[in-house]
This record gives structure tokens, C-alpha cells and sequence, in this order.
């Protein structure tokens, strides 16, 4: 059939465009159209023409335009689809691939590319069905892998996410996008190390590749690399300035380098690029917090959570917020609910576990809690242990390995650094591994008395159990268990053939790869302790850990309240124990000794003067104080006449520092180790007097011993002749922790002896 002069002009049209030559292309269309304005192919081939100009507003009116004419144009409705998607028109888009694939269901790209727009849309369900039937129409569709894999990311599928992404850089080794979209993955997943290469591979083919640079900075920012993962999101914003994840994990790296102000600066313009990015705010949060400001920081956590409530990391950074500003209910509700979207969560079982302590609570409840634990988190690790190679010699030197994120000034370091200074370099040499970032003062005197230091906060836990079982440790020692910083999910891969926790948490772990708790009978006493421990309980006559005094103390002071005129309580411990019982016990003392104030120590804003109003002791009354540099918090002290201890989760290096400074302190003993520690430091210093069963005795013992002041006077010059006299050098708890070390070791060494003797006679028998 011959072809009309419109037919060749059209193809003359397309021709040129073809070669580039757009606007002579235009023309020969536009001459088609002053003939017959109405001109399907003419519309359409000219809305393509504006399309490759950059004429996005104007394509669409002509593909429009086209389609009235002939409304089964796949082509034609496939590419007013695409323009729609571009500018964000995603109900539109969707409508117009609908079409298309009604009159073409085999178009793979349409399927994948109606999934793009779905998934914009929220409609992740149908988003999957469209890839799915895509990779089903064509198996080789890069495309639709990479844009599948990118939904299952979104809802957290990592696996099936990395399978996606994984076969669409089979199907691809150039597709950038995909290696960064791994490295993202990998991120997400707590694999840092190996996102790197996944970024670097990227980079390698696109350097401009503004995604793989952000991804790295994220990796190297978890690595505990800052300086790199700065320089990373700075390369991100020469390439978009108006990145706001770049923006986002620029602000990380600052806050992690303790810029707090650039941190927020950051945080906040990526907020306002994103600011429905959970994320950013999540992130803000915690910055906000850090600076003490505790209103706006609370907003934004609040709004993470509400922009993502299925995030676990978000709740549970709501949840540590409430932790530290002492709203002890709410930051578990919000641990709970972290668990409940991912159950195998450590650190966040962790934080549920601590909280509980600070609540009135039943003892086997609690205990239940944290089997459960053990079970869930750390039984998994434990069931595959390696057998152990350290040679079962009973006489030998010994490997002793200490697993803290707290060897700096810290509370931990002051029971520890006496051990440190006497352990018997004969009998054992000493390893420790420091789960942080960067040393202090603390922590350089600390490595200089021991055999091996390493910091291995960048160690991952099958790194971390590697490296231990390397150094060939006898006996590794957890100082953290369920505090800050604890590398617990090490200890449950058992890297060393006898482990023991102590000092730091002073409650059970709930794991079984854990053997022994050290303790002593003040604390735990005999009969009362043993079915609340998943570990054998050593009581160590001596006590369960040794005090070394601060150094450069200031000297005791005269009591204040005989030239102040009224009494001063204080309160040293973490807020977080600062419960509503607590505060409605210390409002009754109060208003038992008229006129007298209360300083407590806490982080930035909070509520606490309004919920003493709330029971009736004025705000003016109530001194709120932020955390200071240890001298400054050593001289604190002398404004003190007594401190108030909280319960039941008593205060431990505090009730002793209070001591040491010349301050008593009345305390309520509970019913297990956490609720004993303020009844172990007076016992200690010969004020157990000051030990209440209950709240009502609390209040009487508190009121009397403010009421004689010449005696509480007599108390404060006598408390640190008195420590000084029981403390010593920490040489004699040191020894009697060595023995306990040689009889886990002998132990262990029969027991291998037996296993030995079993599988001689198991070979015998065969």
C-alpha cells in the first residue's frame, strides 16, 4: 500500500530526531498539525520532541492531546506515564500504566515501572506484585530486581532485599545503583565492613555517585571512623548540595566527635529538606538530648515514633530518652515495644532489663525477664561454641581477659584499678579489651598497669570471640553485664572456657555461657540468691568488689547545715532511679524537716521539680544540677548533710564517693542484689543504722538522723578515716578473687580430665 505524503513526513520527522536533529524534527511535525491539528502520531512524536528538550510541562500536554485521538497508543501512554512519575504525579502515572497494560499485559517495563509508582504511593503490596510479574515476563529485567529489592529494604526484609539486589548486579556488574543499594543493606544490618567494598565498587565506576558516598559515610561512621565518614557525606554535598541524607550522617559524624552545635546545624537542614525522614528526627533527638535540651529533643523522638512505628531503633531511642530523664515506666513501655518488632534485639533487651531494676518489682518476675533473655538473644550462639584448646594445666599462669565498655572514668574503673594494681603478675597475666572509642586519663593509667590492652568497639562480636580466643584466654571476665556498652552477645559465643561477671550490673545475667557471678553474703545471702542466678554465685569474703578513692580529693568539710542554717539532702544517682516512689518517699522527709532543701544531679531540663510540687515541697526547694567533671562533683559534696538513696535499685559507686566525702546516707535493703548494694556500703563503713526495711522506717531513719546534728556532724568527720581503714590497697580482695579464679580453673581442668577419661573409655568400648 502506497504511504501518503503525511505518512513520510512523519517518518522523515522521526528520522531526523532519531540523529538528534530535534528542532527540524519539530518542524516537519508542527507543519503536520497546521493541516490537521488533531493529528494523533504528529501529537505524539512532538510531545517525545519537547520530552528530549527538556519541555517536561508541555510533552505531557501533547502525549494528552495524543491520546485523545488514539487512546490505545501503548507507546504513547506508557510515555505520558513515565513524564507523570517523573514529576511526582504518582496517582496519575499509575492510572495511565493501568491503561497500557490493559491493552498490553506482556510489558515488562510498564509492570516494573507501575511498581515504582505504587511504591511511591504506599501501596507496597501491589508495588511487589508489579516487579514480581515484570521478572516474571523477563527474567533478565535488572530494573525490577533493583526496584523489588529497594521495597523489601523498605520493609525491612534484608534478605530478601540482598537476593534481589544480588542478582541484579549479576545480571549488571556496572549497575552502580545496585552496589550502592547492597552497601545500604549491609549498613542497615549491622555488616559495616562489608558495605565498604560495595561503596567502593560503585565509586569506582560513577566517582559522582552521590548515594554510594553517603552509604560510606554511614559504614565508616558505625566503624567508629568519623574523620572519614565526614569527609564521605562532604564529597556527597559537593555532588548535591541538597542531600539530605548526607546532611543526616554528617550530623552523626559530628555528634560523634562531640560537635554537638555543627551536629544539630546539620540535622537541621536535612530536616527541613526531609521532613518526614523518622530518621532525622531520631537523630536530632539524640543530638538535642546530648546538649541538654531535653523539650525539643523529646519532640523530635516523639515524632520519629510517630513517622515510623514499626522502627525498632526508633523506640528504642525514645525509650533510653525517658531512661535518662528519669521516666522509668515510659522507657520500658518503649523497650517493650522494641522487642516486640524485633525479639532478638540484645541491646534493647538489655535496656528493658536494666529498667526493670529501677521498678518495684517481684524477684522471679524479674529473673524470668532475664532467662528469657539468655534464651532468645544468647542461646543461639551458645548451642554452636567451639570446643576450647587452652591447655588444662591446674598450676600454670593464667589468661585473664576483662570485657568492659567502662575501663575510663567511669565508676567501674574505681572497683577495678586496685585489682589492676595488685593481681599477681607471677600467677596471671592480665588482658583487657575496652569497648569504646577513645581513652581517657582513666584509662591510660589503667592500660599502663596491666599486660595487653585493646580497645574493640570496632570489633563485630564474631570478631571480637575470635580475637579473644586467639589471645588464648583462660578466664574472661564481663565488668558490663546489662549496662551501657556490654559486648554480652561475645560472651554468649563462649570464647574463653571459664566466664565469670562482676562489678558492673552486681545482678544476673540470665545467659548460661556465663559460669559464675561474683558476690558476697551482704549482697546475696546464702539460701536467699541462688534460683534468681543462671550463674553459680562465688561469695568472696572481702566483698564483691574493691574501692579505690578518687584521687585528689577534696578534703572533708565541716557540716553544712550548721552554718546554713537549714539541712541540705542530696541525691548522686543516675536519674533513671529516680522513680515516683521514690520522689513521693524523699517529698515525705521533706515535709518531715521543715525548711530543708534537696539537690539532685540530672541531665539538663526535666520535671522532677514539679512532681515534688506535686506532694507538696515547693519547686525552691528543689536544686537541680547538671552532671559535672569529677573534681566539681567531689566538692558537690560538701553542700550535702545526707544523701537520699534510691530504691530499689540502691546506688553503688555513689553511696561510696558519698562516704568517702564525709556524707552518710540512709538506704532501704529489698529482697535481692540491686536493692542490697546501699545496706553493703554501710555495713562497710559501720552505719547500719542507717538501713531501712521500708519506706515508712526510710522516712524515720532519714528524719532522725538529720534531727541531731552535732552526731551527724560526729558521722562526717569519722566516714573516710573509717573507709580508708576497711579500703586499703584493694590487695586483700585481690588475692581472694585470685583464689576464686584458680578454683573456676581447677574446676574446669577436671572436668576435662573426666571428658578425656569418657571418650578413652567410649574408644575402648568400640
Amino acid at each position: 500500500m502506497q504511504k501518503t505524503r503525511t505518512t513520510l513526513l512523519l517518518e522523515k520527522g522521526l528520522s531526523l530526531q532519531a540523529r538528534g536533529r530535534i528542532k527540524e524534527a519539530e518542524e516537519i511535525y508542527k507543519g503536520v498539525l497546521e493541516k490537521n491539528p488533531r493529528n494523533p502520531h504528529a501529537l505524539h512524536y512532538l510531545g517525545q520532541a519537547a520530552q528530549q528538550s527538556g519541555r517536561t510541562e508541555e510533552a505531557i500536554q501533547l502525549m494528552a492531546k495524543s491520546l485523545e485521538g488514539d487512546p490505545k497508543n501503548v507507546h504513547a501512554l506508557t510515555t505520558l506515564a513515565g513524564l507523570l512519575k517523573d514529576q511526582r504525579s504518582f496517582d496519575r502515572a499509575a492510572l495511565f500504566y493501568q491503561a497500557a497494560l490493559a491493552l498490553d499485559p506482556r510489558d515488562a517495563a510498564a509492570h516494573s515501572n507501575l511498581g515504582v509508582v505504587l511504591g511511591e504511593l504506599g501501596r507496597l503490596d501491589e508495588a511487589i506484585a508489579c516487579h514480581e510479574q515484570a521478572i516474571k515476563l523477563n527474567p533478565k529485567m535488572c530494573a525490577a530486581y533493583c526496584n523489588l529489592g529497594a521495597i523489601f529494604h523498605l520493609r525491612r526484609n534484608f534478605n530478601g532485599a540482598l537476593d534481589c539486589f544480588k542478582k541484579a548486579l549479576a545480571l549488571n556488574p556496572r549497575a552502580h545503583q545496585v552496589s550502592a543499594n547492597i552497601a545500604a543493606v549491609l549498613v542497615d544490618t549491622g555488616k559495616y565492613s562489608e558495605a565498604l567494598p560495595h561503596c567502593d565498587a560503585a565509586l569506582k565506576i560513577e566517582p559522582r555517585w552521590e548515594l554510594a558516598h553517603t552509604n560510606r559515610a554511614a559504614a565508616l561512621h558505625k566503624l567508629g571512623r568519623s574523620v572519614e565518614a565526614m569527609n564521605s557525606c562532604q564529597q556527597a554535598l559537593a555532588i548535591n548540595p541538597f542531600s539530605h541524607a548526607a546532611l543526616n550522617n554528617l550530623g552523626n559524624a559530628f555528634r560523634e566527635e562531640g560537635h554537638l552545635e555543627q551536629a544539630a546545624e546539620c540535622l537541621r537542614k536535612a530536616l527541613a529538606l526531609k521532613p518526614d525522614q523518622a530518621k532525622i528526627h531520631e537523630n536530632l533527638g539524640v543530638t538535642l538530648r546530648d546538649m541538654g535540651l531535653i523539650g525539643e529533643a523529646l519532640a523530635c523522638l516523639q515524632k520519629a515514633v510517630e513517622l515510623d512505628p514499626t522502627d525498632p531503633d526508633m523506640q528504642r531511642s525514645l525509650g533510653g530518652f525517658y531512661y535518662i530523664t528519669g521516666r522509668a515506666r515510659e522507657a520500658l513501655a518503649c523497650f517493650r515495644k522494641t522487642i516486640e518488632l524485633k525479639p532478638d534485639f540484645a541491646e534493647a533487651y538489655s535496656d528493658l532489663l536494666l529498667t526493670l531494676n529501677y521498678l518495684p518489682h517481684n524477684p522471679e518476675e524479674l529473673f524470668a525477664e532475664h532467662v528469657r533473655f539468655g534464651k532468645v538473644c544468647c542461646e543461639p550462639f551458645e548451642k554452636i561454641a567451639r570446643p576450647h584448646r587452652n591447655k588444662a594445666d591446674v598450676h600454670r599462669r593464667l589468661r585473664v581477659g576483662y570485657l568492659s565498655g567502662d575501663l575510663r572514668e567511669h565508676p567501674v574503673a574505681i572497683f577495678m584499678e586496685p585489682v589492676f594494681a595488685s593481681y599477681s603478675r607471677s600467677e596471671f597475666e592480665v588482658f583487657c579489651y575496652a569497648n569504646y572509642r577513645t581513652n581517657d586519663l582513666v584509662s591510660e593509667r589503667l592500660r599502663g598497669l596491666v599486660d595487653n590492652w585493646s580497645n574493640v568497639d570496632k570489633l563485630s562480636d564474631d570478631e571480637l570471640a575470635d580475637t579473644i580466643r586467639e589471645d588464648g584466654i583462660d578466664i574472661l571476665v564481663d565488668l558490663s553485664g546489662h549496662t551501657a556498652l556490654n559486648r554480652l552477645l561475645v560472651m554468649a559465643r563462649k570464647p574463653a572456657p571459664v566466664q565469670v561477671t562482676m562489678v558492673g550490673y552486681m545482678q544476673t545475667t540470665g545467659m548460661t555461657a556465663i559460669d559464675y557471678r561474683i558476690t558476697d553474703e551482704i549482697l546475696d545471702p546464702v539460701g536467699t540468691s541462688e534460683h534468681l542466678s543462671t550463674e553459680e554465685l562465688v561469695r568472696l569474703p572481702a566483698g564483691a568488689l574493691s574501692f579505690r578513692m578518687p584521687k585528689d580529693s577534696p578534703p572533708v568539710n565541716d557540716l553544712p547545715a550548721l552554718k546554713d542554717g537549714h539541712v541540705t539532702f542530696a541525691s548522686f544517682n543516675n536519674l533513671a532511679k529516680v522513680t515516683s516512689e521514690v520522689i513521693a518517699t524523699w517529698a515525705e522527709v521533706m515535709r518531715a524537716v521543715p525548711g530543708s532543701r534537696l539537690v539532685i544531679v540530672a541531665p539538663g531540663e526535666n520535671s522532677l521539680a514539679a512532681a515534688f510540687e506535686s506532694h507538696g515541697i515547693a519547686a525552691s526547694r528543689i536544686e537541680i544540677v547538671k552532671r559535672l567533671p569529677m573534681r566539681e562533683y567531689l566538692a558537690l559534696h560538701h553542700r550535702a548533710d545526707l544523701v537520699l538513696d534510691t530504691f530499689p535499685y540502691n546506688g553503688g559507686t555513689v553511696n561510696f564517693i558519698a562516704a568517702w566525702m564525709g556524707v552518710p546516707f540512709v538506704t532501704m535493703a529489698g529482697t535481692n542484689t540491686i536493692s542490697r548494694h546501699g545496706a553493703r556500703a554501710l555495713a562497710t563503713v559501720g552505719l547500719s543504722e542507717l538501713i531501712a526495711k521500708d519506706c515508712a522506717e526510710y522516712v524515720l531513719k532519714a528524719v532522725d538522723a538529720v534531727r541531731d546534728l552535732q552526731r551527724l556532724a560526729g558521722w562526717r568527720r569519722s566516714l573516710r578515716p573509717r573507709l580508708e581503714a576497711c579500703a586499703n590497697d584493694g590487695s586483700s580482695f585481690t588475692r581472694q578473687l585470685e583464689q576464686a579464679y584458680r578454683g573456676m580453673w581447677r574446676r574446669w581442668c577436671e572436668e576435662q580430665a573426666l571428658v578425656d577419661v569418657e571418650a578413652e573409655e567410649a574408644l575402648c568400648l568400640a
